[in-house]
């Protein structure tokens, strides 16, 4: 699974109402959102006040958002929003707030560890389930089917998909503190 397919897990997660998996993507994006936010606003309290309203505001409309390109690229695309709103508001006509790969690479290149991508570790977990419960785990997960659509699809019984998932969650309970270790370093 790629980063991609790790940033889609979270955002499933996220859609489910699962709020640890809000927390790994506040600790992964929080400090680059802010950054970018108080570069434009030139001011590191307004770039906060910006970033937490992207995250409140994400998670107020989770079930309504489609992501098209990453979750990484639709956050700062929301706070760039926010920010020229909020440079409107003020008064103050912004320059370009063109949001590109290097736009986004800019405000990254302090981050953890680069060049690899912490997400990746999500990946590696992920990947030391059983084949089987790894399947039902990203069918139901990833892909967002549900139990009854996945058992159809795999011949199973429902029960036996509802505990497979029920068991991948139990392998990977420990995941949000690793998770939390792996993002809070700066």
């Amino acid at each position: 699974m790629q980063n991609a397919g790790a940033e889609l897990l979270l955002f499933n997660a996220i859609r489910q109402g699962d709020e640890k998996a809000l927390e790994v993507v506040f600790l992964r994006y929080y400090s680059l959102l802010s950054r970018y936010a108080g570069r434009l606003l030139k001011s590191e309290a307004d770039g906060q006040e910006v970033a937490a309203d992207v995250f409140l505001t994400f998670w107020e409309k989770r079930q309504s958002i489609e992501i098209k390109e990453s979750l990484r690229q639709y956050l700062f695309a929301m706070t760039r929003h926010r920010t020229l709103r909020r440079l409107k508001t003020n008064g103050r006509v912004p320059g370009s707030l063109e949001l590109t790969p290097e736009t986004v690479k800019e405000y990254e290149e302090n981050w953890i560890d680069e060049p690899a991508d912490n997400v990746d570790h999500l990946a590696v977990y992920i990947n030391q389930l059983p084949p089987q419960r790894r399947h039902i785990f990203e069918l139901n997960k990833i892909e967002g089917l549900s139990y009854r659509e996945i058992a159809q699809r795999l011949g199973l019984s429902e029960r036996t998909v509802k505990n497979q998932v029920y068991r991948a969650m139990l392998q990977l309970k420990g995941l949000s503190v690793v998770l939390f270790l792996l993002y809070s370093k700066s």
